[in-house]
């Protein structure tokens, strides 16, 4: 059944996204819109390890992304940015906002900075690269990346890959937007999260 709201999420964005092509430099054409993520609820980790002051860096995005216009990318790699469907800020301010607000949730007993925070004293350090983060024609959602963190002392590093694809269950940018927001809170900061609050955290080498 998901698999098949999928499937028809993926035609429907199709027919609207030939439509925002095909009708993007018409005066009569359709309006724009703007979309932002938001951040879905959830409970603290039982076990949050040893709490660290961490400062969460800008999150990092692909040139491609880096324009306002909501993106989808065929089977061939071929992008597709919408014309009246926009981000209504830019995505890496976006996902750094979710990343720290995420990371209050699920790790309270930490500290988190915002990048543009100046603390006085030496902070850890955690920072995101991402080279995905858009739907498909499949009706899918992608996000790929890597995350690392640093201690302040530097005598600490852990490290990991973000990799996936999930359905998108409801159609429309709407639900494109929210359904990214829900994955790159759900899959991808908890995880983050959930690795540093390990006894054993992936160390980098």
């Amino acid at each position: 059944m998901t698999r098949l709201l999928s499937r028809l999420w993926a035609l429907r964005l199709s027919a609207l996204l030939w439509i925002t092509v095909g009708l993007g430099g018409c005066a009569n054409g359709p309006s724009v819109q703007e979309y932002l993520m938001t951040l879905p609820a959830a409970d603290a980790l039982p076990d949050q390890g040893s709490p660290h002051v961490t400062q969460v860096s800008r999150v990092q995005v692909p040139t491609y992304l880096s324009g306002s216009a909501m993106v989808l990318i065929d089977e061939q790699g071929q992008v597709y940015r919408a014309r009246q469907h926009l981000w209504a800020e830019p995505l890496s301010n976006q996902l750094t906002r979710l990343t720290w607000q995420r990371l209050q949730q699920r790790l309270p007993k930490w500290t988190w900075l915002p990048p543009e925070n100046h603390y006085t004293k030496p902070a850890a350090q955690l920072s995101l690269t991402l080279s995905r983060f858009e739907a498909d024609f499949q009706g899918d959602s992608r996000i790929e990346g890597q995350w690392r963190w640093v201690s302040a002392a530097g005598d600490q590093a852990y490290c990991g890959t973000v990799v996936g694809r999930w359905p998108l269950a409801q159609s429309g940018y709407a639900g494109m937007a929210q359904a990214l927001a829900n994955n790159w809170s759900q899959q991808i900061i908890d995880t983050v999260a959930e690795a540093l609050a390990s006894p054993t955290p992936a160390n980098c080498h």
